[in-house]
């Protein structure tokens, strides 16, 4: 008998657990999205068109476009999954860029 009661009991720490995972994430996605209503029009507009003409080939160049980076996920309030994401791809394309210079420079690409 208490071995079921035990049983119950984890079934519902369990259960409960669950939910409250769901009800932070939940939380978390409405914040984000009250911050996104908050931000001005304009202003996104603006950043937008400057991330745009700062890709590479375009103008403005890499750099400033690595820079509007955080300054976009600021604005539209990403998560940090999605940050996390373009975090991981930014090193990977730094580190892709560095071995090709690299091997480039020793000779190695041809």
């Amino acid at each position: 008998r208490n071995a079921e009661l035990m049983k119950s009991l984890q079934d519902c720490e369990s259960m409960y657990k669950l939910q409250v995972e769901v009800l932070k994430q939940e939380v978390d996605e409405l914040q984000r999205g009250q911050k996104v209503e908050r931000v001005p029009h304009e202003y996104l507009k603006e950043v937008l068109v400057r991330f745009i003409l700062a890709t590479p080939g375009l103008g403005l160049g890499p750099r400033e476009h690595e820079d509007l980076i955080p300054v976009l996920a600021d604005l539209l309030a990403f998560s940090q999954n999605d940050r996390q994401r373009i975090s991981e791809a930014q090193d990977k394309a730094r580190s892709s860029s560095i071995l090709g210079a690299a091997s480039g420079f020793l000779g190695w690409g041809s």
